[in-house]
């Protein structure tokens, strides 16, 4: 079994491969998101768990805060 030591120092290289794919999920969500969204809407709340690559590194929620005054997570 690997060193829970050795696998926090390369957890980021881990998922770095997989990094464009969870760019194109959360910019598929942030889409379907915004498309129940009326055009006025300036303020937005994100709910959510970081659970498996999950919005870790908050893909999703600088999305929100790039298309909404207001963004409460």
């Amino acid at each position: 079994m690997r060193n829970l030591e050795d696998i926090a120092k390369n957890y980021d290289a881990m998922l770095e491969s997989w990094k464009d794919l969870e760019e194109a999920v959360r910019y598929k969500e942030f889409m379907n998101l915004t498309s129940f969204c009326h055009e006025d809407s300036r303020t937005v709340i994100e709910f959510g768990l970081g659970l498996g690559l999950g919005d870790g590194d908050g893909v999703l929620t600088h999305m929100l805060c790039s298309h909404f005054e207001h963004v409460t997570g």
